[in-house]
């Protein structure tokens, strides 16, 4: 029988792949586009992602969507490919 585990979401990953220390809001990474973000705030060893989408027009606000925690590097993967349309790459390779 194979033993198959997930890899769990780590600041080091996140760091490989393009996610920077949240600095606006201080806490947490984001992977930052022209016109969307995809944000993770860990807590007790899970991360609450939030997708955040730029306003098209300067008098509209921008809109953000909690989503429920994740804790394993396939569920962000599935997450962002859903969210941004393309996989995530390792920025170091």
């Amino acid at each position: 029988m194979i033993n198959i585990k997930p890899i769990e979401i780590t600041e080091e990953r996140l760091k490989e792949y393009g996610f920077k220390v949240n600095l606006v809001g201080g806490v947490g990474f984001a992977i930052n586009y022209i016109d969307r973000h995809i944000g993770l705030v860990e807590s007790d060893g899970k991360w609450y992602p939030q997708f955040i989408q730029e306003p098209e027009m300067s008098h509209e606000d921008r809109q953000i969507v909690s989503l429920p925690y994740i804790k394993y590097w396939h569920e962000l993967e599935d997450l962002h490919k859903v969210l941004i349309g393309e996989e995530l790459k390792n920025q170091k390779r």
